[in-house]
């Protein structure tokens, strides 16, 4: 019986840390904190908050992706604003999945700088005939993700918020980088 009593408090003992390390002893809240400006500021309670959108575009596939560049602020207080990226993932089926990401003005440059690595990747690729099958994303801070995949000569490119995702050709990569590039010019002008 001690034996016993032993054991399962060593293994309590061994298990704990690592659960805690891999986020599953984490209280329910702390998986709902904002992780990006546009959301901290979303969440903000106890006054007004002005929400401008600025429709960049969208990417079909299997499913949609609407891009829209943000700016938003506190009435009374114009110099607080918040800019960013707004991303719908509409996927498909019925009901179709649907979810948006934000992006911070800073992420929108590194997002832009990695759809052009992608779609270079891509193009390079096209064609060649790959054993290992390849993957590359790029994961914003909420966890929007956006990638490009070859196996074997098939490419193709994804876009995931929670669980709504869509596919989408690689050369939709460079229509995607277009877009980004299109929010930061509106968020420059504004």
């Amino acid at each position: 019986m001690k034996h016993a009593l032993a054991i399962s408090a060593l293994t309590l003992c061994t298990a704990l840390p690592a659960a805690a390390q891999d986020g599953a002893l984490l209280p329910a809240a702390a998986a709902s904190v904002p992780r990006t400006n546009v959301e901290t500021f979303l969440t903000a309670h106890g006054g007004l908050l002005v929400k401008d959108f600025y429709e960049v575009g969208s990417v079909s596939g299997d499913g949609r992706v609407d891009l829209y560049a943000i700016v938003f602020r506190a009435p009374g207080n114009e110099q607080v604003q918040v800019r960013g990226l707004r991303v719908e993932v509409i996927g498909s089926g019925k009901p179709a999945p649907a979810d948006s990401r934000y992006l911070d003005a800073d992420e929108i440059e590194a997002l832009s700088r990695g759809l052009k690595y992608m779609a270079d990747v891509a193009a390079q690729w096209k064609g060649m005939e790959k054993q290992e099958y390849t993957e590359i994303d790029f994961t914003a801070k909420d966890g929007l993700r956006i990638g490009f995949y070859q196996r074997r000569k098939s490419q193709g490119a994804f876009v995931s918020a929670g669980e709504a995702q869509v596919l989408l050709e690689a050369k939709d990569l460079a229509r995607l980088q277009a877009l980004a590039d299109d929010a930061l010019r509106i968020l420059r002008g504004q």
